[in-house]
């Protein structure tokens, strides 16, 4: 199962990660891909799904309380967004397990790294979506380590103790450099 969670809404790219489960299920990958989550863009999204004949293997059921929890059954999350900061949601995917497929935009190339904890791509793209999605469902070897990877990397240097550390260095070298008059 593909999954992804957020607002729906144009800035998430979410017209883009249908178009490319099409191109998905095109190449016949037997999965279904669930977006969870609510906003102004729903009724598009519908008619998208519609109009691709997706209707029976894309779901939307709208928000869920802690959707975190439903991240173990993925076996992909995508984030295709279009322009973002620093997704909370990119964390707790990357907490899951999950391999992650991410558009290269905001703060996400800061965390994760394409081909060693995930895979990072162009906004705006059905078609590079969906070769990465097609690459992790046919080489499963490679998303058990990059899902390690990922954690690994989240619990080095994203966990609360490491950024409060890097705050109190920051904070530490802005304070030091202040001259008293």
């Amino acid at each position: 199962m593909v999954g992804s969670a957020g607002r729906l809404s144009k800035e998430k790219g979410y017209e883009y990660l249908v178009e490319a489960f099409s191109i998905v299920i095109q190449n016949g990958i037997d999965a279904r891909l669930v977006i969870i989550g609510e906003g102004g863009e729903r009724r598009k999204l519908e008619d998208l799904i519609r109009q691709l004949g997706l209707s029976e293997c894309v779901l939307l059921p709208g928000y869920q309380h802690n959707a975190k929890k439903y991240f173990q059954f993925f076996d992909v999350f995508v984030i295709s967004s279009l322009t973002e900061g620093l997704p909370i949601i990119l964390l707790e995917a990357m907490h899951a397990g999950v391999p992650i497929v991410a558009t290269k935009v905001g703060g996400i190339p800061g965390i994760i790294t394409d081909g060693d904890t995930d895979m990072l791509l162009p906004a705006l793209s059905p078609q590079y979506l969906a070769e990465a999605i097609i690459s992790l469902y046919r080489n499963r070897d490679t998303d058990v380590v990059l899902s390690d990877n990922a954690y690994a990397k989240l619990v080095n240097e994203c966990s609360s103790k490491t950024m409060a550390s890097k705050y109190y260095d920051i904070y530490g070298e802005t304070v030091g450099s202040l001259v008293i008059r």
